[in-house]
């Protein structure tokens, strides 16, 4: 299923709910890893579409402090520095599980998602901050997406755990854009002409790693 096919799905299943059946979900991913929540909204016995999101922060600060030489190399002076780095990833996604089959208390089902990562960094030093990071960030788009195929076992019918296997990809791109002016002898003119040289560079990265991810499903 193409990206634009699953989110018209389900944007359509949001739209179309039949009252009576519907029903509210939550999942947690529990691990060691980039875990995450997901929400969703039973439309039938076998669709749902879901909303889920991944975060994670992190922060870095090196404190320096000690004696130095002096600039007029008179002596020594005491001196102090702060070196600060933080970051953030948000990583919302929308998709959908579809149950294929059930037997018993287990069902099986596929599942495909989109997903948008959002960073954000600063970095400062003695708390002048530095611009640069920002306007790198601006040059770089990354979008990714999932397909799996899992197995639920229902306690109840309101609680189940599940298990799942898929193919996460993602993408990223970045791209940059140069202009300089540049004066060179022309051999036909005999004169010293200037001209703007305009580059265009353009990064891309995929990867598509499989995962497994154990979830705990609550039906509402």
């Amino acid at each position: 299923m193409k990206i634009k096919q699953l989110i018209a799905v389900v944007v359509l299943s949001f739209c179309f709910i039949y009252e009576g059946q519907a029903q509210a979900t939550f999942s947690v991913s529990p691990g060691f890893a980039l875990n995450g929540a997901q929400l969703g909204y039973r439309v039938n016995s076998k669709l749902i579409p879901y909303i889920s999101f991944q975060y994670l922060s992190s922060r870095i600060t090196i404190d320096e402090s000690g004696t130095r030489i002096n600039d007029a190399s008179t002596g020594t002076e005491s001196y102090s520095s702060e070196h600060l780095a933080k970051g953030t990833i948000f990583i919302p996604s929308i998709g959908a599980k579809y149950f294929v089959s059930s037997k018993g208390k287990l069902k099986s089902y596929i599942q495909g998602a989109f997903t948008k990562p959002f960073l954000s960094a600063k970095i400062e030093d003695d708390g002048v901050e530095d611009e640069t990071i920002k306007e790198d960030l601006e040059k770089l788009s990354i979008w990714g997406g999932e397909l799996s195929f899992g197995v639920e076992y229902f306690f109840d019918e309101n609680f189940s755990l599940g298990g799942e296997f898929g193919l996460r990809g993602f993408h990223a791109k970045y791209k940059e854009n140069s202009e300089r002016e540049e004066t060179y002898f022309n051999q036909d003119t005999q004169q010293n002409e200037t001209v703007t040289l305009r580059s265009e560079t353009e990064t891309n990265v995929s990867f598509s790693p499989t995962f497994t991810r154990v979830s705990l499903n609550f039906y509402f």
